[in-house]
């Protein structure tokens, strides 16, 4: 008789692993054409799959996107667990964890990086329901904000929860200048530096 926990983990693993090359031959298939030349039957066919399992997965083709933004703020709040046990002040953790987001954001073609942008923003209410285990840029700047009250460095009319909300806003809203190249010549870190800065001096006890 088959051991029914170790299959449903095998199950488990399988899905995950189908949803994970359906994202990246997405993204692949994005850097190549493009986003909108690119169809859910390409993106089957050079991931092995039918399309029935595609729309399982994802309803449209723009959630692939959502997942895209969630994978890169997931692994964001991966690097941050490290730094939360660290001594290094709240400032010093934000603008880490700020800059690593930069340097994994800026390996994404401009074009594509607007379209994930424009679709986390329409679907901002929609995260939590697919975002299953992973988190989100707000859970990130939350944890942050919420070590910086317990070690009194955060103003205490400050809530981690609006600070969180603001600082995702900001920092969605530099994304989206630089893909646009609304300030040429500026890195991604610096643009996103900055906003974050500014932040911070209303947030952070004097």
């Amino acid at each position: 008789m088959p051991d029914t926990p170790r299959l449903s983990l095998l199950q488990q693993e399988r899905s995950r692993e189908t949803r994970r090359k359906l994202v990246d031959v997405g993204r692949r298939l994005w850097r190549a054409q493009g986003f909108a030349a690119t169809t859910v039957g390409e993106i089957c066919e050079a991931a092995g799959v039918a399309k029935g399992t595609f729309y399982f997965y994802f309803p449209r083709k723009e959630d692939l996107l959502i997942e895209i933004g969630l994978d890169t703020s997931h692994r964001v709040g991966d690097d941050l667990r490290d730094r939360l046990d660290s001594d290094d002040s709240t400032d010093e953790i934000l603008l880490a964890t700020i800059d690593q987001l930069a340097r994994r954001t800026s390996r994404t073609p401009k074009p594509m990086l607007l379209e994930v942008i424009q679709e986390l923003y329409r679907h901002a209410g929609d995260w939590s329901e697919v975002r299953t285990d992973r988190v989100d840029l707000r859970a990130v700047f939350e944890a942050i904000f919420d070590r910086g009250h317990a070690r009194g460095e955060i103003r205490d009319d400050c809530s981690a929860n609006e600070l969180a909300r603001l600082t995702t806003a900001v920092i969605l809203n530099g994304m989206m200048i630089w893909a646009e190249d609304v300030e040429p010549g500026v890195s991604l870190a610096d643009i996103l530096a900055r906003r974050t800065k500014i932040i911070l001096g209303g947030a952070l006890h004097s």
